[in-house]
């Protein structure tokens, strides 16, 4: 067993759902140990490849911990157990060396320094940095110290074009005592950015305006699905992404929209990526009705996974009684579809909300109780572990009813991502 940090993005919660359900798919044992903002730490015998994750942007394997008594003491700390060779109870500059150094003195190094779950200045980092690097001078080594331009954590952007050697220092909440750890680490991986943009903006259709971003497609896909043979349908296929990032994580595609010239730009779209990518399983492709699904589809699905027609297109915040007007059809449609859905047992689907990301006053669909009637639950993916005050305050994604919030700051409509289980009996 080793520990593992996974560094991510705008939706933690969602983030940290997605690698409990990836891990449980493909049965091995993980246990989250401690949290901070953007950051999960956890033990387990196997670090998976990064390519499977929708939400992780870093994955760092740790290599030494220490508890921290006082938070607040962590810069001051870090300045002064730096000033000493000796690895002790802490950190040490000897330690952060053996990290740096790889047993090739003939290689020039270029490494560099993040911190996460703490603000510490970029003068900081580049002080410690330029003084491992006149370390490493001293024992022949020839190095390259890059400091972090925004924030106090590198961006995988520059570690992966750069090569530079991370080295991590993270900050974390220990989930069972609440105490604060101080974790170092090496970067093992990283997400590949590059083929993010080749696979979204390369695709023959592509629009801008309101696409479902790639990653979140993928994080819907890992936490609906629970065995790695499941068939992945979308009712709603619009361009066909979350058909997308099912067949490049080896599952099967269904798909249909009402809209034929939807599914064509579906069926051009699984074409193009065939001849970009080696892929393993099969798509099937038709047009149909969500709201009156064909009894026999073309294949039976495991799971579905799927964002609707989320409203008009709005460029400023609709007045309540077109709110009204909205929701109302909008709750018409996802009923509709929900009655006559294939009877599977989980389902991702989103739901908009309307209100500025800022605006307390966010109006929402509101349809657990129409869902409870129809024979659903909402599901909680989140570990129970994690239901505790202090950590969910880390986790703003997060809703009361267990769903996960998406929206950028500058957007009118948000995406609300819910996780629905069937249940043998509606809720009367």
């Amino acid at each position: 067993m080793a520990l593992y940090a996974f560094i991510l993005g705008n939706l933690p919660g969602l983030g940290i759902s997605e690698i409990a359900s990836i891990y449980k798919r493909k049965k091995i044992p993980i246990t989250f140990q401690s949290l901070s903002q953007n950051v999960v730490i956890a033990n387990t015998e196997n670090e998976l490849p990064i390519a499977l994750f929708g939400s992780v942007i870093k994955i760092i394997k740790i290599s030494k911990e220490f508890p921290l008594p006082k938070q607040e003491k962590f810069q001051n700390l870090l300045i002064d157990s730096l000033a000493q060779k000796s690895p002790g109870k802490t950190i040490s500059k000897e330690y952060l060396l053996d990290l740096i150094f790889d047993q090739n003195k003939d290689k020039k190094i270029t490494f560099g320094l993040s911190v996460y779950g703490f603000p510490i200045s970029k003068e900081i980092l580049t002080r410690i940095g330029l003084s491992l690097k006149k370390e490493l001078k001293n024992a022949g080594v020839k190095s390259r110290f890059v400091a972090p331009q925004e924030q106090s954590a590198l961006s995988s952007v520059v570690v992966k074009k750069q090569k530079i050697t991370e080295i991590a220092i993270i900050i974390t909440t220990n989930i069972k005592t609440g105490l604060p750890i101080i974790s170092i680490g090496k970067t093992n991986q990283i997400f590949d950015f590059e083929d993010l943009n080749k696979r979204d903006f390369s695709r023959p259709f592509y629009d801008r305006r309101g696409m479902l971003p790639l990653k979140i497609a993928k994080m819907m896909i890992n936490v609906a699905t629970q065995n790695d043979n499941d068939v992945v349908y979308d009712p709603f296929c619009g361009y066909g992404s979350i058909a997308q990032e099912a067949l490049l994580l080896n599952f099967e595609s269904l798909n249909s929209d009402i809209d034929s010239l939807q599914t064509q730009a579906t069926k051009t779209n699984l074409e193009w990526l065939s001849q970009n990518y080696s892929l393993r399983k099969s798509w099937n492709i038709f047009t149909a009705d969500a709201r009156s699904l064909p009894i026999n589809l073309p294949h039976r699905p495991s799971t579905i996974v799927t964002e609707g027609y989320l409203g008009p297109f709005l460029k400023k915040s609709p007045s309540f009684k077109e709110t009204n007007n909205i929701f109302n059809e909008l709750s018409s449609l996802y009923i509709k579809f929900l009655k006559n859905a294939p009877n599977i047992e989980y389902l991702a689907i989103i739901f908009p909300f309307f209100g500025n990301k800022t605006d307390p006053k966010r109006l929402f669909l509101k349809l657990v109780d129409d869902v409870k009637n129809i024979g659903y639950t909402i599901a909680c993916p989140l570990p129970k572990e994690f239901y505790i005050p202090q950590l969910l305050k880390l986790l703003p994604d997060i809703s009361k009813e267990c769903t996960f919030l998406y929206q950028r700051i500058t957007q009118i409509v948000g995406r609300e991502i819910v996780i629905l289980k069937k249940i043998n009996k509606p809720i009367s």
